[in-house]
């Protein structure tokens, strides 16, 4: 009987990325989730502290294919920013895209001659010439051997679906359920609202930046160890002017937690909606007191506001008892 030899499992980033293994990362446009990506490439080329505080014990090689961002104006100045050590960055240099799978012998060879640890695709979906089960398997299994065969940890990149809002969040992904089964580890990047409302002590208008807006890196799928701990950032300016991540450490909240809950918001509008007509049905009340209200009703300020807007609602401050009072009203129409 043949007995296979035992390989030791061998990780980049331990408990996430393992070598020689497909990493997925999700995320709607907007949040971060490649401005993460590169900061956490960065710090693996420069021996830097990852956010969970593992150090990596040597510089890594990495090879950064992206079809959306703009490598001179975007790419190199975020890594800059973030640390990277740009001798270590190889970047696709073929005539044309980068086309799965026909061009997988090609990036073979790319990564043996850099010595390549970290292939990251951004996003994968522009790298496939479709998204159906047919198209992903063609691409996904021998890309799942090219990272076997020279122990790289390949991380794809992809957009979220936007018809499935409000499933958990393996479901989230754009394309076939096939690419999540495909790869080992998989995380979801998205903005945690609920934090940044019981936070900010901003109006709500005034979070429509992902950069006033916590945002979380969570595992949605490991079959190579435990779910690991989600990681908080916020994107800040660097001193160059670029975006930049600054890791908050360990966060309370599951890939679930962000998916469910940004789905709920949404149905609560229409809550929100009714309670302003409501309220204001007879004349103009405090803002305050109606902010009071929508939370009793598990309405949050950010929505309240979205409702305020959608109904057209006038803000008007007065003198009330020495102390400047903001009351809203429904407006009038003649």
């Amino acid at each position: 009987m043949l007995t296979p030899a035992t390989q030791p499992l061998n990780w980049l980033w331990p408990g996430r990325w393992a070598s020689g293994k497909l990493t997925l990362i999700d995320g709607d446009p907007g949040v971060g989730k490649s401005l993460a990506s590169l900061d956490l490439a960065a710090r693996l080329t420069s021996c830097a502290d990852m956010p969970d505080g593992y150090r990596p014990p040597s510089a890594v090689p990495i090879v950064l294919i992206s079809a959306e961002d703009n490598l001179c104006d975007t790419i190199l100045p975020r890594l800059v920013a973030a640390g990277a050590d740009l001798n270590l960055v190889t970047t696709w240099h073929a005539n044309e895209p980068l086309l799965l799978p026909k061009d997988c012998s090609t990036l073979q060879q790319v990564i043996e001659q850099t010595h390549a640890k970290l292939v990251i695709l951004d996003p994968f979906s522009a790298f496939l010439a479709s998204l159906n089960d047919v198209t992903i398997h063609q691409a996904l299994d021998p890309l799942a051997e090219l990272a076997d065969t020279t122990g790289a940890a390949i991380l794809l990149i992809r957009h979220l679906s936007k018809t499935t809002a409000g499933k958990q969040a393996i479901y989230r992904g754009l394309g076939s359920i096939a690419i999540l089964g495909a790869v080992r580890t998989a995380f979801l990047i998205a903005p945690d609202l609920n934090a940044a409302m019981t936070s900010s002590t901003k109006p709500a208008r005034e979070l429509a930046s992902v950069r006033d807006t916590p945002c979380v890196l969570a595992c949605t799928k490991n079959n190579l160890a435990p779910l690991c701990p989600s990681l908080g950032y916020r994107i800040i300016t660097a001193a160059n002017g670029q975006p930049q991540v600054r890791w908050t450490g360990i966060v309370n909240r599951t890939a679930d937690d962000l998916t469910v809950s940004a789905h709920t918001r949404r149905q609560t509008l229409p809550a929100a909606i009714a309670l302003l007509q409501d309220q204001l049905a007879n004349g103009s009340r405090e803002r305050d007191h109606l902010v009071n209200l929508a939370r009793t009703e598990g309405i949050s300020l950010r929505t309240l506001e979205r409702a305020k807007a959608q109904l057209g609602i006038v803000s008007d401050q007065r003198r009330r008892h020495g102390c400047n009072v903001w009351y809203w009203s429904l407006p009038v129409h003649r």
